[in-house]
C-alpha cells in the first residue's frame, strides 16, 4: 500500500495488484473507533476525504479479506495556504 497526504484533506490510496479488485478502507483513532470505512479499487489511486476529521493521530486500515495493513498518519490543524506550512511539508508521503 502506498498513501500520499494531499493538502486538501484527501488521502490518495494506491493498492498494488492483488487476487481481489476490491478492498476495504477504514480509518481508526488511536482509541479504536472507527471513522471512515470506503470501499475502493486495488490498481488505481483511490481518494479518502479526511474533512470530516479533528486534528488526531489515525491509523489507515487497507483489508483485502485475508490480510490487514496499516499505517498511521496525524491529521493537523494548520493553515494549509500558510508558506511556512508548504516549506516545511511540500509533500508528505506515508509508506
Amino acid at each position: 500500500m502506498t498513501a500520499f497526504w494531499k493538502l486538501n484533506n484527501v488521502i490518495k490510496v494506491f493498492i498494488p495488484s492483488t487476487e481481489v479488485s476490491v478492498v476495504k478502507a477504514t480509518v481508526v483513532d488511536i482509541f479504536g473507533k472507527q471513522h471512515l470505512t470506503q470501499f475502493i479499487q486495488s490498481n488505481e489511486y483511490n481518494e479518502l476525504d479526511i474533512a470530516s476529521l479533528s486534528p488526531g493521530v489515525y491509523v489507515l486500515q487497507i483489508n483485502n479479506g485475508t490480510s490487514i495493513e496499516q499505517t498511521k498518519f496525524i491529521k493537523l490543524s494548520i493553515n494549509e495556504n500558510c508558506p511556512l506550512f508548504n516549506f516545511l511539508f511540500p509533500s508528505l508521503i506515508v509508506w
